[in-house]
């Protein structure tokens, strides 16, 4: 649905990853004060969707918030992130760079994503929960669309270091197994391991093809 235009903003070219964090059981539309989903809203823009610092400023989606990065020239952005009526959340950021790239081809590193949402997006989403009342159960999971052409960066087993792999355009997307977890406390890095193992296998498996 981001590639689709059906996302809040629209978003850079390239491979975005989306973190999304769901209530197991979701407040009824209206049920929060909008003071409330403003003073959440205030959290997430700490979110730094793939390392993507949010702006001090946000936009209503429906009776939701969303905060978005700075648009580049071609008016898209390179992150959001969107606090819905019923307490879900969803972090976008897109994540193409070409720091050692094998031949001029933009790069995708899944650690860059990896430690900002350890570092940043996952502590404010728990805080805007706390803003809204709300600590579990919920679904987490994350998901990585909008891939083509260029690189993915896949450390060795053995050595760690980086080894370069094609992706392909027939895999536009791969999308991440649900987490059910009790509350946001469990969303620790060693809890989010195995979902972005699992993204990160799958695109070694889908660029080795």
């Amino acid at each position: 649905m981001i590639r689709d235009g059906l996302g809040a903003v629209p978003v850079a070219v390239g491979p975005t990853f989306v973190c999304h964090v769901i209530p197991l059981t979701p407040l009824p539309p209206g049920h929060i004060e909008p003071t409330s989903l403003d003073l959440a809203a205030d959290e997430l823009e700490w979110a730094r969707p793939g390392g993507h610092r949010l702006l001090p400023r946000r936009f209503f989606r429906g009776a939701g918030r969303v905060c978005i990065s700075e648009r580049t020239q071609d008016a898209v952005c390179n992150g959001y992130a969107q606090l819905f009526d019923d307490g879900a959340i969803e972090l976008v950021g897109t994540v193409w760079t070409d720091l050692d790239s094998p031949d001029g081809q933009p790069v995708l590193y899944p650690g860059l994503y990896e430690g900002s949402l350890h570092e940043h997006g996952m502590p404010s989403v728990t805080r805007a929960w706390t803003r809204l009342g709300l600590t579990g159960p919920l679904w987490l999971s994350v998901s990585l669309v909008g891939l083509g052409t260029g690189h993915v960066a896949i450390p060795d087993a053995i050595t760690r270091r980086n080894g370069f792999w094609p992706l392909r355009e027939s895999v536009p997307g791969i999308m991440g197994v649900p987490m059910q977890l009790d509350s946001m406390g469990e969303a620790t890095p060693s809890a989010l391991r195995p979902t972005l193992d699992a993204l990160i296998r799958a695109l070694s498996a889908q660029a080795r093809i």
